[in-house]
């Protein structure tokens, strides 16, 4: 079970609309609209592609990035999930939660620091590599919490680095970069954010003990070794009953 829980200390949706070509959409480096630090956003993330008054399609993306401050936990990561309470409208139920950095020039949402709020160019800022996805699959949203289970690369990417800096966006189509192939097309979902309130995003997950911090082995410090015959560090409590 998760022993901690940390909300994001920055947040937001970028989007785009009216755009008369999904692939178009899709690939835009910036956004055109945003929501900073949202207290509820509906929708959060999803796609909407219509029929345009005239003739030609309309196409509008939302995207939901979020970042959360994970300095402070550097041993054994298991068991992480983000938890979303519902607002609004639900009718997309296929996020894909991803690394929120370019896989193409390496570029990061928050400038990967923190130190400013989302920005519109922070749009085209999610990682399309397999190794950077941390969720993807069904999931039913509703007016209440919901939580959904991250992988391992997640764990890792929370015990390692300062940040966890993570984009929602819809799967089938806007991860994908496939165009709808039903006119209409709307698959939005929203929940409420922001960084203070009662329904907050939560990351929850289970940080492990310290494991063994003092002391040598042959010499070396606790903290110039990762691991011993395969355990890592944070994993062992005593050496040969020591």
């Amino acid at each position: 079970m998760p022993n901690v829980t940390i909300n994001p200390t920055r947040d937001g949706r970028i989007s785009v609309s009216s755009e008369p070509l999904f692939l178009g959409a899709q690939g835009l480096a910036s956004g055109s609209f945003l929501s900073v630090n949202p207290s509820n956003s509906s929708p959060a993330f999803g796609v909407s592609f219509l029929a345009a008054r005239g003739g030609g399609t309309n196409t509008a993306l939302y995207r939901y990035f979020m970042y959360f401050n994970t300095s402070a936990y550097t041993t054994t990561i298991t068991n992480p999930e983000i938890e979303v309470y519902g607002y609004g409208s639900y009718s997309n139920d296929e996020p894909v939660i991803v690394k929120a950095q370019n896989a193409t020039n390496g570029l990061q949402a928050f400038d990967g620091t923190g130190a400013r709020n989302i920005e519109k160019q922070d749009y085209s800022r999610w990682s399309t590599n397999a190794s950077e996805r941390y969720y993807s699959g069904t999931t039913t949203f509703s007016s209440g919490w919901k939580a959904m289970a991250l992988n391992d690369s997640a764990s890792v990417a929370i015990s390692e680095s300062n940040a966890f800096c993570i984009c929602i966006l819809d799967a089938p189509h806007d991860y994908s970069a496939r165009q709808p192939g039903v006119l209409p097309t709307s698959d939005l979902t929203g929940f409420w954010g922001g960084t203070t309130g009662t329904y907050q995003i939560k990351l929850n997950f289970t940080s492990s003990t310290s494991g063994w911090t003092s002391g040598k082995l042959l010499g070396l410090d606790p903290s110039t070794i990762d691991k011993i015959i395969g355990v890592d560090r944070t994993n062992i409590s005593e050496v040969m009953g020591v």
